[in-house]
């Protein structure tokens, strides 16, 4: 059981003060996991350092020129096991023209994307394809969509359903060089941080998606970013969805004006 939990241990998502909410500490000393957790907390931090330090150097070795065919750009991040999500997921690439105006960086795959091995085609992507702003229909958005995790994190419930879970910064930190490796191959003229996984991601900071409305912040080389909330905000939000889903069309029509 120790080595179990020493594996599954998220120490970027540990947070004492929520935890303390949500069972009382009078209860901590009957958790079976109780007697390591001080010990797995202490070496928390080196392990994550040891963790993405080491994998996006075996990352970078597995990308290949940013003129490859599609095809070998594919073979390439089915290959590649940088982190352990790649055990039971299917690495999902970018979808969209090489020269889009418009790059779509979301947060990682779902389900749906997951067995589909493409981006935005679960119910969040229905949310995004339908805020799109379009000159005239189109089967697909003219856009490119790039994650900052390739692969489906997620937990399953006592029925064996693939519940979603957020990326930690490992594995955003993991998959990096494929984002950037993406966004070198398009070249888009805009930006768009759907979320505040992408936002990090991209700038290396957090970014608090509500305060940044309106703002153009700039990435390395001088690509204009737009920052947003993700679809899947839209889904989430219960009675202030019709004001997530104005921010998220406000976004994405600052990144049409700016794209011209």
């Amino acid at each position: 059981m120790a080595h179990l939990l020493r594996e599954r241990l998220q120490p970027t998502r540990t947070a004492p003060a929520t935890f303390a909410g949500k069972l009382p500490k009078k209860h901590w000393a009957t958790l079976p996991e109780a007697d390591i957790v001080p010990a797995l907390l202490r070496e928390a931090p080196s392990r994550v350092r040891a963790h993405a330090e080491a994998a996006p150097g075996d990352v970078r070795a597995l990308l290949p020129p940013l003129d490859a065919p599609e095809a070998a750009v594919r073979a390439a991040l089915r290959a590649c096991a940088a982190c352990p999500l790649h055990v039971e997921t299917t690495a999902v690439p970018g979808e969209g023209p090489l020269g889009a105006a418009i790059a779509l960086v979301g947060e990682q795959p779902g389900d749906a994307e997951d067995r589909a091995g493409r981006p935005f085609v679960g119910p969040a992507g229905q949310v995004l394809g339908a805020t799109l702003p379009r000159r005239r229909p189109r089967p697909r958005p003219r856009s490119t969509s790039p994650t900052p995790s390739k692969h489906f994190r997620h937990r399953r419930d006592g029925y064996g359903k693939r519940l979603h879970e957020t990326p930690d910064r490992g594995h955003v930190e993991v998959c990096r060089p494929w984002v950037v490796f993406e966004l070198q191959r398009v070249r888009p003229q805009v930006v768009v941080a759907l979320g505040v996984t992408a936002a990090h991601a991209l700038l290396g900071r957090i970014v608090a998606v509500g305060r940044s409305r309106g703002e153009v912040l700039v990435r390395p080389g001088g690509v204009p970013l737009v920052v947003g909330p993700h679809p899947s905000a839209v889904l989430r939000a219960r009675e202030g969805s019709d004001a997530v889903r104005a921010h998220l069309v406000a976004t994405l029509q600052q990144a049409r004006a700016l794209a011209g």
